[in-house]
């Protein structure tokens, strides 16, 4: 975004010792900065209340990002949307959810681990559209779906980009939505 910059922090509150998440906005134009605060709406304990990866849609309206649940099952993530011009907050109670990001038409692409089959699946607007599942094998050095951590979609919306996270090193594949398979 031209006009605002985001970024979340996670603050303990030193009274009752639990943690609290915000989220902030950064107006480049008057320089000035305003945070959401979530009031509870996001689950407490570390690991439960965090903000992982911000993105804007592609007209700026709308902010999305995977956070901890919004049902009170604290081994749950879930995505969030954010409307900027009057920032409220949407939770979407969809279990295990990676990673999120925008495709250019506005629509959502999810990554979801889903332990009940032992796969990781990619969707198009929720669940409603399988992009990809690919098995999740036992973690180990070798790379597989359990070590997926982010996804990205192209500015044209015709790949995918998997970043995997294994020990100590990252690796990167793409994706190509059309056929539906690993090209690089």
């Amino acid at each position: 975004n031209d006009d605002m910059f985001v970024y979340p922090t996670i603050l303990k509150n030193p009274k009752f010792g639990n943690w609290t998440s915000q989220l902030w906005l950064h107006y480049l134009k008057n320089d000035t900065s305003k945070f959401i605060g979530f009031n509870g709406s996001l689950s407490n304990g570390f690991y439960e209340s965090f903000i992982g990866e911000p993105r804007f849609s592609s007209d700026d309206k709308k902010l999305l990002f995977v956070g901890g649940n919004c049902d009170g099952n604290q081994s749950h993530t879930t995505f969030y949307i954010i409307i900027l011009q009057n920032p409220r907050l949407q939770c979407n109670n969809l279990t295990n959810v990676v990673s999120a990001d925008w495709m250019p038409d506005r629509s959502i692409i999810l990554a979801q681990n889903n332990e009940q089959n032992d796969t990781i699946s990619i969707y198009q607007n929720g669940t409603e559209k399988v992009l990809y599942t690919k098995p999740i094998m036992t973690p180990d050095d070798t790379l597989n779906s359990s070590h997926i951590a982010s996804i990205k979609a192209s500015h044209d919306g015709t790949k995918i980009a998997l970043w995997y996270y294994i020990r100590l090193y990252h690796e990167t594949q793409i994706l190509d939505i059309e056929k539906g398979k690993i090209i690089d």
